[in-house]
């Protein structure tokens, strides 16, 4: 799921540095909702292992899975948030500095 939303986010850079502005806001829902569908399918992991008695402090194992993966989920999050907010204004809003706001370059 994260790989497809890194690639629609990818192809939403290249449509905007062309000036297709519908396309790029096109491409970023659709990395939006790639990466939508990555967070519900980590939760769903995070309540089946909770379930079957998983969890901070079962092993050092169970601590180490769920740090990592509970930061990597929470800079997911971020990251969607930040793909929705760019890609509602691209073509609409203009940006201080287009190709840092978009592709996230100097």
């Amino acid at each position: 799921m994260l790989v497809t939303s890194g690639w629609l986010a990818a192809e939403g850079v290249h449509a905007f540095r062309a000036s297709r502005f519908e396309r790029a806001r096109a491409y970023h829902a659709g990395a939006v909702g790639a990466g939508v569908a990555f967070v519900l399918l980590k939760a769903a992991d995070y309540a089946s292992k909770a379930r079957a008695g998983f969890g901070l402090g079962v092993d050092d194992f169970w601590d180490y899975y769920l740090l990592a993966t509970g930061f990597h989920f929470a800079h997911v999050l971020v990251g969607l948030t930040l793909l929705g907010y760019v890609g509602a204004r691209m073509g609409r809003a203009r940006f201080e500095d287009p190709e840092t706001a978009v592709a996230g370059t100097a």
